[in-house]
């Protein structure tokens, strides 16, 4: 598999990024094993539909492994309202899914 050498780095740079993240080694160790572990309430938190777009994310990534084009499922005419409507729906989730406002990453540093 030509791909699985991107995946295995992905992997080791997430895993590797939660060291720089955390306060100490403990928790470190503590937010890996929380990676690796499944949890359905962590889905539920804020955010009920975290499932519908984790269920999306990883949709969009298959399809992209699969070298499938993703325009080519709708039509360029519908485009013109779904483009806009997604980036929309992307802009909102991300403002309202990151999370209390001192979480972000750099204010660590």
């Amino acid at each position: 598999m030509q791909s699985s050498p991107y995946i295995l780095v992905m992997a080791q740079i997430l895993v590797a990024w939660v060291f720089f993240r955390a306060e100490n080694v403990g928790q470190a160790f503590q937010i890996i094993k929380t990676m690796f572990t499944f949890n359905a309430k962590l889905l539920s938190g804020p955010f009920p539909g975290g499932i519908f777009l984790i269920s999306a994310l990883a949709l969009f990534e298959l399809m992209m492994f699969f070298k499938m084009d993703p325009s080519k499922l709708i039509p360029q005419p519908a485009r013109r309202v779904t483009d806009p409507v997604f980036w929309g729906v992307a802009i909102v989730a991300a403002i309202f899914l990151r999370g209390p406002g001192n979480a972000f990453i750099y204010f660590q540093f």
